[in-house]
């Protein structure tokens, strides 16, 4: 999981070096091709090269080509030549470190952004990119059978996406990726709701770090959806020639949902914060009612100790002591005012009742 963490030294590189900066184990990737127009699928190659792709890049259909590793650096160098994209954007796709970014160029668009998952530890980003060309949509991803696999999987059935043109596709692989935010934000709200019921059982320590685990969270997907909704914005404020006024539409849907999902972070995180001091809260009343009930004992005991001490000391002529009912004289006073303490302090609200 990539959590909030100290920034390692690494090796300067070469601007435009491809070279894959995640955890995953570095793997051969796999293109997977998807030529359709009119409703209905043309081609569908599992596995093909690179240099093939050109020959299924025609006009009024829709090339969709998915790759499934950004650790293979020799498949990406000669993807990103068979779609003549530069090469400081091809070293972004396999930094997946980088945060979310877009680039307009004249012939097609970069969009390289994360996806969001729950393990049941916290939040687990993926690096996503995505590219729309002129008769074509690329998409890339650093796992297997993740986001885009899950996506065809969705719509398989669905004859609207294969009318879609490359922009409609580009628009909605997006749509579909920023509505996967929506089940990891859900996902820590449900763990905010259980530490707050049971915020009495906790320790404070273990509270505490458990409240610091979901503010990190809160921080990942804050940092990940701020940048996405501030690089989406130029979409809404101009006219680019490669999108249609339905891929704008579908934008607005997407920077509405990133707008959203911004407000019920800092909504959590503002409960977050406040359960916090809460905790602390609770701690504290805690501790002032076992240093009140500490102070109440001695403050009974205190004159009783005041009578042991003054029968205490070795003077010859103290008359009580030779009496027969000085012993029980004494003891019954210092019970006497023991209770009477103890109903004065329960008077006054020392006590709990």
């Amino acid at each position: 999981m990539k959590t909030l963490k100290k920034v390692k030294k690494r090796a300067i590189k070469l601007p435009g070096k491809i070279e894959y900066t995640g955890s995953e184990p570095i793997r051969k990737g796999k293109i997977h091709l998807t030529q359709f127009s009119g409703g209905k699928v043309e081609v569908d190659h599992q596995a093909i090269t690179p240099n093939e792709i050109h020959n299924y890049i025609k006009e009024g259909s829709t090339c969709w080509v998915s790759l499934d590793s950004i650790s293979d650096a020799e498949v990406l160098q000669e993807l990103g030549k068979a779609i003549n994209i530069h090469p400081l954007f091809v070293s972004d796709m396999a930094n997946a470190d980088h945060q979310p970014k877009m680039h307009i160029a004249e012939n097609y668009i970069f969009l390289t952004l994360k996806g969001l998952h729950f393990n049941g530890n916290g939040i687990e980003t993926e690096h996503l990119s995505l590219i729309l060309g002129k008769g074509f949509v690329v998409s890339i991803s650093e796992r297997e059978n993740r986001f885009f696999d899950l996506f065809r999987e969705t719509y398989l059935g669905e004859t609207s996406l294969w009318n879609s043109t490359p922009d409609l596709l580009f628009s909605l692989l997006v749509d579909y990726i920023v509505n996967g935010y929506f089940t990891p934000i859900s996902k820590i709200e449900e763990e905010m709701e259980d530490a707050e019921i049971n915020l009495l059982e906790y320790s404070a320590d273990v509270f505490s770090v458990k409240m610091l685990d979901i503010r990190k969270n809160l921080l990942i997907a804050r940092k990940i959806i701020f940048t996405l909704r501030d690089e989406l914005i130029p979409i809404q404020r101009t006219a680019i020639a490669q999108l249609l006024p339905a891929s704008v539409m579908n934008f607005d849907n997407v920077i509405d949902h990133l707008n959203h999902l911004i407000q019920s972070i800092e909504s959590y995180r503002e409960i977050n914060s406040g359960l916090v001091e809460l905790s602390y809260a609770q701690t504290s009343n805690r501790m002032n009612e076992t240093i009140t009930t500490l102070t109440v004992i001695s403050t009974i005991f205190i004159p009783l100790t005041f009578i042991v001490g003054l029968y205490g000391m070795n003077f010859r002529y103290m008359p009580e002591l030779e009496q027969k009912w000085g012993y029980p004289a004494i003891l019954g006073l210092m019970i006497i005012i023991g209770f009477g303490m103890y109903l004065f302090m329960k008077k006054k609200g020392f006590l709990k009742k």
